[in-house]
């Protein structure tokens, strides 16, 4: 053999060796990240060697016998990839001197959940109106078909406006407890919102009309009458201060607070994945698919509300002097609702995205209370009587809460997101303050609680994981 050839050969020997020995860990670079292990990731590199502080056996020993790594958060694939490659950062995250729990050394997924989040969020919310009720009409003599018969036309009830949309707060504090034998993570959750209050209000006008009262002088006064007394003969409407009035006034106003407090369950039913990310880095994401929570807890609902109905008018006799007339209707609920609660989400997630439902429900205690004034006066020749009453009541009763929603995320960072959704809501059991009016002379105190109020709005903001 030449020497030529016995030269080749001992540089193919020397290939074959220096190969070998690489195949078996022996020459693995200090910067090199994974090698081509059999679940087929492609080798990269650690963007610094400073990344590799998990370099004693001890720790490393310590670290490959962790059960949680084979048996809740990797496949073997991924926990064999972890045991060869101890020390090696997967996500570019700079690591302390002790041995870190697998979901610090991997990064962010579906089974390392955070210790805490937060979400913060604007809620912009509507709501329905109250029953219908008149409030005011006014009396058209024009279209008269028999003298001194009312021929009326409808100028204001309590669903005469609209309420606008309202804004407020949201936000939910949330913190994991602890993951069962049936690897589930169980986290504890509050939850406010609130601050949003709607206040509407309609004034309309009457016209100017006359009439005699027994001693044939003549008066001249508007043309509003309430429900107070009256009767097919608009002169006949004895109750003084809310009847021949020039203007009546409704407002309504009404303000929302909501507390919870949550215990939430969360399955673990796919494991993570590793993913290999452009920058030639390794990151820990969960699986794309839909995920399941179940919530239980207990919630606090606060409503107040008040409306107010008011008549303004002036009498002129035939003197042309005037007398002044009023009446006000003043009335205050509130209602504190306290009940148990449960519920759940379905999200979808993909990549960056998620998207879901939400809902939850329970039956609820209402502790509900009225207070209603009743004051008119003035100089009314057409009038028997003028009210003057303070009604007072409360009394418990059986209420509802009905919630559903959809929900949307976009990561901006692992630990950062934009969040938005709809929500509906549904409370029933209610004393609204607009169904507590009686147009009576002598009313009754008695409390309505049969009110529904019907919410639905946006919310957004963003949620922060630590």
């Amino acid at each position: 053999m030449s020497e030529m050839g016995k030269r080749n050969w001992v540089a193919i020997f020397v290939a074959l060796a220096t190969l070998a020995a690489w195949e078996h860990g022996g020459f693995v670079p200090a910067r090199m990240a994974l090698g081509q292990y059999d679940y087929g990731m492609e080798p990269t590199l650690a963007p610094d060697a400073a990344y590799q502080t998990l370099s004693q056996p001890a720790d490393i020993e310590a670290l490959s016998e962790q059960e949680d790594i084979t048996a809740d958060f990797l496949d073997e694939d991924m926990a064999g990839a972890l045991r060869q490659n101890a020390g090696v950062s997967l996500d570019g995250s700079t690591y302390s001197e002790q041995p870190l729990g697998p979901c610090d050394f991997l990064g962010k997924g579906v089974n390392c959940p955070p210790v805490w989040y937060t979400e913060q969020q604007v809620r912009v919310i509507a709501r329905n109106r109250a029953r219908e009720k008149g409030l005011s009409w006014e009396y058209l003599p024009e279209a008269s078909t028999t003298a001194g018969q009312a021929v009326t036309a409808t100028r204001l009830t309590t669903k005469s406006m609209t309420f606008d949309a309202a804004d407020g707060y949201y936000t939910t504090i949330g913190r994991h407890l602890a993951r069962d034998s049936e690897n589930r993570d169980h986290f504890g959750e509050f939850t406010y919102w609130g601050f949003q209050s709607w206040l509407q209000w309609d004034r309309v006008s009457g016209e100017w009309m006359s009439a005699r009262d027994s001693e044939s002088d003549l008066y001249t006064f508007g043309s509003l009458f309430s429900p107070f007394g009256a009767t097919a003969n608009v002169y006949d409407s004895y109750v003084g201060g809310f009847n021949r009035a020039n203007t009546h006034y409704f407002e309504y106003y009404s303000q929302i607070h909501n507390w919870e407090l949550n215990g939430r369950i969360r399955p673990r039913i796919r494991k993570d994945r590793l993913v290999l990310q452009p920058n030639g880095r390794w990151r820990r994401e969960a699986r794309p698919g839909p995920y399941y929570s179940f919530l239980y807890g207990f919630r606090v609902i606060s409503i107040k509300e008040r409306s107010l109905f008011q008549s303004r008018g002036t009498i002129y006799d035939s003197t042309g002097a005037g007398s002044a007339v009023y009446g006000n209707y003043n009335v205050r609920t509130g209602n504190d609702l306290v009940g148990l609660q449960i519920g759940g989400d379905m999200t979808y997630q993909s990549n960056k995205w998620q998207w879901g439902f939400r809902g939850k429900a329970g039956p609820m205690v209402n502790s509900a209370h009225h207070i209603s004034e009743i004051r008119s006066g003035g100089t009314d020749p057409f009038a028997g009587s003028f009210p003057n009453d303070r009604l007072a009541a409360s009394h418990s009763s059986v209420a509802c809460v009905i919630e559903f929603g959809v929900t949307g995320k976009y990561m901006i960072t692992p630990h950062f997101w934009l969040t938005g959704g709809y929500d509906l809501m549904w409370v029933t059991g209610l004393a609204l303050a607009p169904e507590q009016m009686k147009f009576e002379t002598d009313p009754s105190p008695k409390l309505n609680s049969g009110g529904t109020i019907f919410y639905h709005g946006l919310t957004a903001g963003c949620e922060w994981t630590f």
